[in-house]
């Protein structure tokens, strides 16, 4: 079987271009998915996938609200009819490419075989533009569906506290994974049973994120003393080297309870 770098070198030594375009594409596109999957991001954790997406026309999911508790009835009564509020969002899919030209000529004056190469960067551009999409949503804070900030007081999702591996940054974790396990539906007021599983970081805060996830005692607010890590072992850690802001750090709740962001795929096809 020939690598693609045989291939290059028989196209370097080549006297015709004829086969020039199919002989090198297959190649280089494996080489392209092999570094697209290699890239360390890692918003597939945290995202939710839309799967069935299937054009390119706006795509609406709907998430319906809690119902109350059942309510007892007698042998002879009928059950009470239950009304669920619904919350809807859309998402619409969108063509992002690039291009890069090359030909036989390009190929034989290649000394450096830096065209070899070229696959590689395709492959970590695509999976960086699809995290960067991703994270981009998290940091500008938009308006959601029922038109307040994702991040806002209304949702009781918006903290101030810095990420330390202490007891203020504990207490800080502490509060957020409460909120996310405690947020009750805005129309019932019932408890929607969510799971808060990521602690998602930059690189810069990724050491004090596995101090709190693994650590006993931790020091306390003072320094003075250690005391109980109060949220170890409740949460994953997720480091995102593409974060553009290294204090920010979000706890996310299991995107299959309920996504924070949802990206989605033309019939589901997820690699370039």
């Amino acid at each position: 079987m020939l690598t693609l770098y045989d291939i290059y070198m028989n196209l370097k030594e080549s006297g015709s271009s004829s086969d020039f375009p199919n002989l090198l594409a297959d190649k280089m596109h494996k080489k392209l998915l092999s570094a697209f999957k290699g890239v360390n991001t890692n918003w597939d954790k945290w995202c939710a996938i839309n799967a069935n997406m299937t054009d390119f026309k706006p795509h609406e999911t709907v998430v319906l609200g809690e119902i109350g508790d059942l309510l007892e009835v007698l042998p002879t009564e009928e059950p009470i009819d239950s009304s669920m509020g619904e919350h809807v969002w859309t998402n619409q899919l969108k063509t992002y490419k690039r291009s890069f030209k090359i030909d036989r000529r390009t190929i034989i004056n290649d000394d450096l075989k830096g065209i070899m190469t070229v696959p590689d960067k395709f492959g970590r551009a695509s999976v960086r533009t699809i995290a960067k999409k991703a994270i981009n949503y998290l940091e500008t804070n938009p308006n959601t569906y029922d038109g307040n900030a994702l991040f806002s007081v209304a949702h009781n999702n918006l903290g101030s506290t810095a990420l330390t591996a202490d007891e203020t940054g504990a207490n800080a974790v502490d509060a957020a994974l409460n909120a996310i396990e405690t947020a009750t539906d805005n129309e019932s007021g019932e408890i929607m049973g969510l799971n808060a599983r990521y602690l998602v970081v930059p690189v810069a805060l990724y050491k004090y994120a596995l101090v709190l996830r693994d650590a006993e005692q931790i020091p306390n607010a003072a320094g003075t003393a250690l005391v109980p890590n109060v949220v170890r072992g409740r949460f994953e850690v997720v480091k995102e080297p593409l974060f553009t802001d290294n204090n920010d750090w979000y706890v996310v709740a299991d995107p299959n309870d309920i996504p924070t962001v949802e990206v989605g795929f033309l019939n589901n096809k997820r690699v370039p």
